[in-house]
C-alpha cells in the first residue's frame, strides 16, 4: 500500500469493536510511518456520511478497495 490509496477494513479489521465505526466506510491512506517499530503504520482519513474521520491503523487492518 501507498499514500493515495483506496482503503476498507480487512475481515480482521471489521472483527474489531474498537475500529467497528469505520465498518462499510471508504478511506484514504495520508501518511506510512517511515519506522517498521510503530505499531499504527498507516495514518486513514475516512469518509463516513459526509465527514471526514481520522484515524491510525495496523497494516493487517485494512485492504485496498476494489469496486
Amino acid at each position: 500500500m501507498k499514500e493515495g490509496d483506496l482503503v476498507e477494513l480487512s475481515s480482521y479489521g471489521r472483527k474489531l469493536v474498537c475500529i467497528k465505526e469505520f465498518i462499510n466506510c471508504l478511506g484514504v491512506i495520508t501518511w506510512i510511518s517511515p519506522e517498521l517499530a510503530n505499531k499504527l503504520d498507516y495514518r486513514v482519513d475516512w469518509y463516513k456520511d459526509g465527514e471526514v474521520l481520522k484515524s491510525k491503523h495496523r497494516r493487517k487492518d485494512l485492504k485496498l478497495f476494489k469496486r
